[in-house]
């Protein structure tokens, strides 16, 4: 009976030596949380001000440095469209020669004026679309930057879901910039054959523009769309997390 009891009380105090660094550990954390928050608490206004001054100072080396990359970024993607037209154009000059001498072989001139009219037209439809494109992608590039900005500002609750979304935004602007880049290089050469032909080679070759444009279209909608959910998320979370400096001052106003 007195080997069972030593052998129980042994069991207790090797428990109890186990459990006790967890609860050490776990009352330091709470014991510093507390005080961290009795600390910001118990801080005068002069240095909450400076505390969010030097936090909001923080925010604007970082968004001017994103705004930098961002910048460089632009011109890579600019200077990554006009190497893709160089490029068609020199595919284009070759077809082009081809183009011309079966377009003199044609008989019906209003036929051969409304070629020629077709096939200008769709090489400045594309590179106009593809740079108001881009243009729309910088600006919606810009807005996933000021709530970047304003999530930066965030003084407590979990931002996992709005990390998340802005994450989602972004990729979907890449994918979006990718797609501008690669039609900014195709071409639209009309390949000429049989003259009884003509309006339905026409017609087709429209038809891959308008289907090729629309994949683009549908991609750089999708990064609007996504950077409006992350708006809205991120407004969600905004509404859920009031500013602390921002609560203090209803406070005082009522």
């Amino acid at each position: 009976m007195e080997k069972k009891a030593y052998i129980l009380l042994t069991l207790l105090l090797l428990t109890s030596f186990l459990v006790a660094p967890v609860s050490f550990a776990q009352s330091t954390d709470d014991s510093t949380e507390v005080m961290t928050e009795d600390a910001t608490k118990n801080m005068s206004p002069e240095d909450r001000k400076a505390e969010l001054d030097a936090k909001m100072e923080e925010i604007k080396q970082e968004r001017d440095t994103r705004m930098e990359e961002n910048k460089q970024k632009r011109e890579d993607l600019k200077t990554e469209i006009e190497t893709k037209r160089e490029e068609a154009k020199a595919e284009m000059e070759t077809r082009r020669e081809e183009f011309k001498a079966k377009l003199e072989a044609l008989k019906d001139e209003k036929k051969v004026a409304v070629v020629e009219r077709v096939d200008t037209r769709l090489a400045e439809r594309n590179q106009n679309i593809t740079d108001r494109l881009l243009g729309h992608l910088e600006r919606i590039s810009g807005v996933i930057d000021k709530m970047e900005d304003r999530l930066a500002s965030a003084e407590g609750g979990d931002t996992s879901t709005v990390d998340s979304a802005i994450a989602t935004a972004r990729l979907a602007v890449a994918s979006a910039e990718s797609a501008v880049v690669a039609q900014s290089g195709n071409t639209y050469v009309i390949e000429l054959g049989d003259e009884a032909e003509l309006r339905s080679i026409v017609e087709a070759t429209v038809g891959q523009f308008r289907s090729d444009m629309g994949v683009v279209i549908t991609a750089v909608k999708s990064a609007r769309d996504a950077t409006q959910k992350a708006a809205q998320v991120l407004g969600e979370f905004h509404k859920a997390n009031p500013p602390k400096d921002a609560m203090m001052e209803e406070e005082t106003n009522k």
